[in-house]
């Protein structure tokens, strides 16, 4: 998360994740189930901008939509920014308000955790925005009650294992950067029926190969430890990632898979020089969106 004060207004680039490593541990009592997974912040980003108002309203307006996106996205509660506002507001018995304008650039029901971003730099922007000096673990505690994946991106760590419903968020060791390509297709994939279609064993596969992976930075180590339990059902729900799975695997990189519960599915390049002309290539297959990221902030 990039944040910077300009004049009155504060600026955050959130940036979108990619899930390098995603297992179910099982089905909790509240029907929810628990995870162990490893995300790392990716360079695609909204950008945020908030103002103060006097009167208590919170507003929010789309100043750019990038092209594949929705142009009906919601502006009112339906929408985690919205609702990350409204929920810092009562907590600090606020009584201005603000007007929220974003650039929407990572793609909706994509595995991206780009709404989930957006919530996160909204606590965070409210919090310097309102001069409100509440600690981190606040932010966390708030962050917990609005979904499972804004927690990871409170502090933005370039790397975290993320535990439990996703809210328990451990910084971990990431050298180098890792160049990836990110294909996202029209179509999006619904995390309840992602869940359905979930069929879980008493086998659970160890994080373990896959931290020591990313602590050295290696690519093809990464590659070969990329891992989504998620990934079965999902083609299963929407054929269109296991197409894409292929489509990417046979232009020729390191390792292919899918990113939280999908659409978005990854290639794990062995360069940026070689991520940029594979961006190329799946781009000409009109695949749908295709973006060159690498695994920095």
């Amino acid at each position: 998360m990039l944040i910077r004060r300009v004049g009155s207004s504060i600026h955050i680039d959130a940036p979108a994740k990619v899930n390098l490593f995603l297992e179910i541990l099982g089905r909790r009592a509240d029907g929810f189930h628990d995870i162990e997974t490893l995300m790392v912040s990716v360079d695609l980003y909204d950008s945020l901008q908030f103002d103060g108002v006097d009167s208590p309203e919170i507003t929010l307006t789309w100043a750019s939509i990038a092209q594949g996106i929705p142009r009906t996205l919601p502006v009112d509660n339906r929408n985690l920014i919205v609702r990350a506002a409204r929920l810092l507001q009562e907590h600090a018995g606020v009584s201005h308000g603000a007007d929220i304008r974003v650039h929407k650039r990572i793609p909706i029901e994509a595995g991206l955790g780009g709404g989930s971003s957006d919530a996160a730099a909204t606590l965070v922007g409210l919090n310097a925005l309102w001069d409100l000096k509440l600690p981190v673990a606040t932010l966390h505690e708030l962050a917990a009650q609005l979904g499972s994946d804004i927690n990871f991106f409170i502090e933005s760590p370039r790397a975290a294992v993320c535990c439990g419903r996703g809210e328990q968020v451990t910084a971990v060791p990431f050298q180098g950067t890792l160049p990836m390509v990110l294909v996202k297709p029209s179509s999006g994939c619904s995390t309840k029926d992602i869940f359905q279609n979930l069929t879980l064993t008493n086998e659970v596969r160890s994080m373990a190969s896959a931290l020591r992976a990313v602590h050295c930075g290696n690519s093809v180590a990464v590659g070969q430890e990329f891992f989504n339990a998620l990934q079965d059902a999902a083609c299963v729900v929407n054929p269109d990632v296991a197409h894409l799975l292929s489509a990417i695997r046979n232009a020729g990189v390191v390792a292919a898979g899918m990113t939280g519960s999908g659409s978005t599915c990854v290639g794990i390049c062995r360069s940026v020089r070689h991520a940029q002309r594979l961006v190329r290539q799946l781009r000409s297959q009109r695949l749908g969106q295709v973006f060159s990221v690498s695994a920095q902030i």
